[in-house]
């Protein structure tokens, strides 16, 4: 994902809009079984603000292209978020780019898991901005999220899914995102759906698998529906309706337009 200025900047003043209404609700909590690090949406206004300062106090330019070199931490996202809010191009990298510009982020955030940025060539822009909300949005009202919902979605920071499915997808919507850290089980999910009242779960079907085998008849009062994050087996919609009665849905491609 190359491209993600394109992708990402209406969804950021979406973004913008829900933190002025609701700068105290839930935007994200990370889950573990011992408890729950929490952000409020004033929390991550005020870290991607602080992001994008330091940023450009690092002596990057507006138009500049920089490399985000991601790490399976919540600052992997702000860092995007903060880099396109500064007027740069963000662009996700999983190793380091051999000219690495270290950055040191503002405002209570600490960027030390993020290895680094580095500027790059500039890219043709493949889809304009109302192109690539449009297919947020759509994807969103598949998926059934609306304010106030709660989405456990199950992948890394690191991961594109995760960003616009998990993360901005709930975020625009005014709900509230929830990801389970690193490390934590699939057969300790429902117990995580329970504690923290999610409505909406997004998982791959081996997840899924993982969740009815350990778990033949889960509780899960307060879970509205299920989305499968790639090819449903039909043999698996019907025996999550028949574990949970909850409905499984294919929750399609990536929402974002093709280049």
């Amino acid at each position: 994902m190359d491209h993600l200025a394109e992708i990402l900047s209406a969804p950021l003043m979406r973004l913008g809009q829900v933190v002025r209404a609701h700068p105290d609700r839930s935007a994200l909590q990370i889950l573990r079984p011992t408890g729950a690090e929490r952000w409020s949406y004033g929390r991550l206004d005020a870290a991607i603000g602080g992001t994008a300062t330091g940023l450009l106090r690092s002596g990057l330019a507006a138009g500049d292209r920089v490399a985000v070199t991601t790490g399976d931490v919540p600052e992997t996202p702000v860092a995007v978020l903060g880099a396109l809010a500064a007027g740069l191009v963000p662009v996700l990298c999983r190793e380091p780019h051999p000219a690495v510009k270290a950055v040191i982020g503002a405002a209570d955030l600490s960027l030390a898991d993020l290895r680094g940025f580095a500027t790059l060539p500039p890219t043709a822009s493949p889809a304009p901005p109302d192109k690539a909300f449009a297919a947020l949005e759509h994807w969103r009202e598949h998926a059934g999220i609306g304010p106030g919902d709660r989405l456990l979605h199950v992948g890394a920071f690191d991961d594109p899914l995760t960003l616009m499915a998990g993360l901005l997808a709930p975020w625009t919507a005014e709900a509230t995102a929830l990801i389970p850290a690193p490390g934590v089980a699939a057969e300790a999910l429902p117990l995580l759906m329970r504690r923290f009242d999610a409505t909406i779960l997004g998982a791959s079907a081996p997840v899924l698998l993982r969740i009815l085998a350990a778990h033949p008849k889960p509780a899960l009062p307060r879970l509205r529906h299920a989305l499968c994050l790639g090819p449903v087996p039909e043999t698996l919609r019907r025996d999550w309706r028949e574990a949970t009665g909850t409905p499984l849905l294919d929750a399609g491609p990536l929402p974002v337009p093709a280049p």
